[in-house]
């Protein structure tokens, strides 16, 4: 359980990251964009590896992983195809805990207000 939610929290959106700085710069930096998205992919593959095959991301009832998990793949396959990248591509093991989670009452709950939030940021 624990090594899901560190590869999501330490990894994955430290990969990520910095692609929130060039979602509204002025002009963006096409070295970091790419830096960014290969290190996003890299360790998407990470997660793949790890990820559990049961609609969760351990065992059989949500967890701290999936609670880590939710809202990092939010912003990632929110945003990450405004950079040209795809979440789960070559990740099937990914796509179906994303499938299936997402539509937990809890992870849509949490996914309806970050996408409230983020329409105020984008509409700023």
């Amino acid at each position: 359980m624990r090594l899901i939610a560190r590869v999501a929290e330490t990894y994955v959106i430290t990969g990520f990251g910095p692609l929130f700085g060039q979602m509204r710069a002025p002009q963006r930096d096409q070295a970091i964009v790419d830096k960014a998205l290969a290190e996003t992919d890299k360790t998407l593959n990470w997660l793949e590896a790890f990820i559990g095959d049961k609609g969760y991301a351990v065992g059989n009832q949500v967890t701290i992983a999936d609670c880590t998990v939710v809202p990092i793949l939010f912003f990632v396959t929110t945003l990450l195809p405004n950079f040209g990248g795809e979440a789960f591509k070559g990740r099937p093991k990914l796509k179906a805990y994303w499938d299936k989670i997402s539509k937990t009452p809890a992870a849509e709950q949490t996914l309806s207000r970050m996408k409230e939030a983020l329409a105020k940021f984008r509409g700023r």
